[in-house]
């Protein structure tokens, strides 16, 4: 999920978040994964707002999974 940066502050990634979770849960989905820069700390922190949690990547230091299970 990208958001526009001149929608950033809204709440849009909030909302959209919200119905990806929505969307995953009514179609028997276990969990939804989220792959981040590991810069990308107002992502992070909002995925993790939403209950994600937050995991290494093996092989790439860069990166940081995100996971939410149902």
């Amino acid at each position: 999920v990208s958001i526009r940066a001149d929608f950033r502050g809204r709440g849009v990634g909030w909302t959209m978040l919200d119905l990806i979770a929505e969307e995953a849960r009514k179609r028997g989905l276990k969990r939804v994964i989220s792959i981040e820069d590991r810069d990308n700390h107002s992502t992070i922190a909002l995925e993790r707002e939403k209950g994600f949690v937050a995991h290494g990547m093996d092989g790439d230091p860069r990166l940081v999974m995100l996971e939410k299970t149902f």
